[in-house]
């Protein structure tokens, strides 16, 4: 799971006894990578089960551009998007099994971040993706072509994504350390021409650890999503297995503040696509805050930024979780 990741694992199993701080898990932090949005790319979270009924609402917001035309792929994409989603689970055996389900919309359109994301960029002294700097300003493009035809033609507006079921059940636990696993099935009711839905059922499933210290909580899942076919527009391109992987360090700062860092990456689905973004694994970081309520609601903010530009160029997060 590369550098980043190793790391965070290091630090956690060397630090020792119980923590003493509460955790209240990952940033579930969607992928808005343009081929990713639309397929089955679950969301980081804790491997312990909800001990009542939670609903959660994400809100994450992004900025992408990517062009590239190679081979049979040439894609066009100038947009920002915004998600929204619900999330219900609920602890059908306690302390042993939970189920979920979340439900998606998107708003697309040309945005309002390029002028500062072109200002960002300059006080870094990076150039951003190739032609970023001189597109014009809260443009609106979403074209993916396969062959010379339409595999997505995207609107500007509001589309609803595909619908995810989930089922967790815990492995062990005892004291620091909670392993889970978790089964995935997402049903194609989504926007698959728009690019908000992959056109046909998905499967996934992974492994959830969760292993605390004296100072920091470590959360880690590791899984794949099985080979399934994208329908889009009349074409139906076949998908290799995907590997992802996530690493969380959750550390105490505040009274029931604290700070999130972790790191998301997955093998791509499309190896053999011509252009190096679809076909590149996808890699990056997050950093932000869980701050919990006295009334027990969890507020979270993240900041995702990209690590080997493959687009989005970067996804800002916001969610509030309580009992319902």
């Amino acid at each position: 799971m590369g550098f980043i990741p190793s790391l965070l694992l290091s630090l956690a199993v060397t630090a020792g006894a119980v923590s003493e701080s509460p955790a209240y898990g990952p940033i579930p932090m969607a992928n808005h990578h343009p081929l990713y949005v639309g397929l089955l790319h679950p969301a980081p979270e804790r491997a312990q089960i909800a001990d009542s009924p939670l609903m959660r609402v994400n809100v994450n917001h992004t900025n992408i551009f990517l062009f590239n035309t190679r081979g049979a792929w040439s894609t066009g994409i100038d947009k920002e998007i915004t998600q929204l989603d619900l999330s219900f689970t609920y602890p059908v055996i306690e302390e042993n099994l939970e189920v979920g389900i979340d439900v998606s919309a998107f708003y697309s359109s040309g945005g309002v971040l390029d002028g500062a994301i072109r200002w960002w960029h300059g006080r870094l002294g990076v150039k951003g993706y190739t032609g970023q700097a001189d597109a014009p300003d809260y443009r609106f493009m979403d074209i993916v072509r396969k062959n010379g035809r339409n595999l997505v033609n995207g609107e500007s507006g509001a589309s609803v994504g595909d619908m995810d079921f989930s089922f967790k059940k815990i492995l062990y636990s005892k004291s620091d350390i909670t392993l889970s696993a978790q089964a995935l099935l997402r049903a194609p009711v989504g926007d698959a021409d728009s690019g908000y839905g992959a056109g046909s059922w998905e499967f996934a499933g992974r492994a959830l650890a969760e292993m605390q210290s004296d100072w920091l909580t470590l959360h880690a899942g590791l899984g794949a999503v099985a080979p399934v076919h994208m329908q889009r527009m009349g074409q139906t391109v076949d998908l290799d297995t995907m590997w992802m992987g996530f690493a969380s360090v959750e550390a105490p700062v505040w009274d029931r503040l604290n700070l999130v860092v972790q790191s998301m990456y997955n093998t791509s689905p499309l190896k053999s696509a011509d252009i190096y973004q679809y076909s590149r694994e996808f890699f990056e970081i997050t950093f932000g805050f869980n701050y919990r309520t006295e009334n027990g609601k969890v507020f979270t903010f993240g900041f995702s930024e990209n690590l080997n530009q493959t687009a989005p160029d970067f996804t800002i997060h916001l969610s509030v979780e309580g009992g319902v």
